[in-house]
């Protein structure tokens, strides 16, 4: 008998492989949701990995955020651990573009991280440690199907007129209101400017209106994660607590949503009847004139330009004591009575942008009534700012 030693396999928790390319893209997913604020539990700073089938899974969260995302990978072994996130995506980013193998002793808790022959061992917390991830079921909520690209249209159009102030915390969120038929009303103001953004989905399930309170921020993360082709998810849970956004086949954002009353927000947009003159001109146009009166007016918050409506134009003017004065005009058509107000630049210039290439409509109502903008062919799409009192 021979005296050699036996060797002895170690223990194996977890073992499967994946495409470096799908890893690194999925880990660049999960992130957004990843704790970057000091926390009590520090795995929140770690991607959950479980690994099952024929499929990796990786999840984050920060308790208020939750990104999952799944990579196809072949298991040899089910399992589960966590990863310091910032780590892995540091590892796998910088270990080329071959097929990733990832090994997990479950007596320690450590990760073989190996691409080609390189290998990586990172420490990491096992996955019982990891907090249940909130608002994953659905249940009877209401559900609405976008295109990834009308998603991520209708987000940016509205989030850029979120607060910023967290001692208001529901207005650093966004309204949405999902109706039975599938229209979903996006809303945010700041009290400065109120921007609302309708769109019709598809397979709408739900039989009564629902609404939520969403972190834009939040909703800005599920648009990053959408991809323009792509259908998006959009499901209120039944608790009426998570709003669910799922990204195609294989990703799942959920929020928290924010408690509290959002504004009346329907009050304050003018109606079409009441508006005095209507001005409809060129966006791009506009948002040329509005950039060169910006230079001098400055674009600092508060900074006003002025309006006034003229024979076939609209005109511009910025001025600041200190620095001069800049005045313009845009070919407009001009219906209604004239018309003044000064208003902050840069919030025309961001509604103005919402619009995109179409011809915009401005309704105004003299100085110090609140200016309404939108497509000129479509109300889709409503900005109303604020007027400026000029000294």
């Amino acid at each position: 008998m021979s005296s050699a030693a036996v060797k002895v396999k170690p223990a194996v928790g977890m073992r499967c492989g994946m495409d470096v390319g799908e890893l690194a893209n999925a880990l660049k997913a999960v992130e957004r949701a990843v704790s970057r604020r000091g926390t009590a539990l520090p795995v929140l700073q770690n991607v959950l990995l479980e690994a099952e089938g024929d499929r990796l899974r990786l999840s984050a969260t920060d308790l208020d955020l939750t990104v999952r995302t799944d990579v196809a990978a072949s298991v040899e072994q089910a399992g589960a651990t966590t990863i310091p996130a910032g780590l892995l995506t540091e590892c796998v980013g910088q270990m080329g573009t071959a097929r990733c193998e990832i090994t997990v002793d479950p007596r320690t808790s450590v990760a073989e991280v190996g691409i080609g022959g390189r290998r990586t061992r990172i420490h990491g917390i096992e996955a019982a440690e990891y907090p249940p991830l909130p608002g994953m079921v659905v249940g009877e909520g209401a559900t609405v199907e976008l295109v990834g690209s009308v998603f991520r249209e209708a987000v940016a159009q509205v989030s850029a007129a979120a607060s910023t102030d967290d001692q208001m915390p529901v207005l650093t969120g966004a309204l949405l209101v999902l109706e039975p038929g599938g229209r979903l009303t996006l809303v945010c103001t700041d009290r400065h400017r109120l921007v609302v953004r309708r769109v019709v989905g598809t397979n709408a399930t739900g039989q009564e209106t629902r609404s939520v309170v969403v972190p834009a921020r939040h909703l800005r993360e599920a648009a990053k994660c959408s991809v323009a082709s792509q259908m998006v998810r959009v499901a209120i849970c039944e608790d009426e607590r998570h709003v669910q956004f799922q990204v195609g086949p294989c990703t799942v954002v959920t929020a928290r949503v924010i408690e509290g009353q959002f504004p009346k927000f329907e009050q304050v947009i003018p109606a079409e009847e009441a508006v005095e003159t209507a001005v409809d001109v060129g966006g791009r146009e506009l948002v040329a004139e509005l950039r060169r009166a910006a230079v001098v007016a400055g674009g600092a918050a508060g900074r006003p330009v002025s309006l006034r409506t003229g024979d076939g134009c609209v005109e511009v003017r910025g001025e600041q004591a200190e620095i001069g004065e800049y005045e313009g005009s845009v070919e407009a058509t001009v219906q209604g009575t004239e018309s003044s107000v000064a208003v902050n630049v840069q919030y025309l210039v961001e509604a103005a942008e919402a619009v995109g290439a179409r011809p915009v409509r401005l309704g105004l109502s003299g100085s110090l009534k609140p200016v309404l903008v939108r497509p000129v062919e479509t109300r889709d799409l409503l900005c109303v700012i604020m007027p400026i009192r000029l000294p």
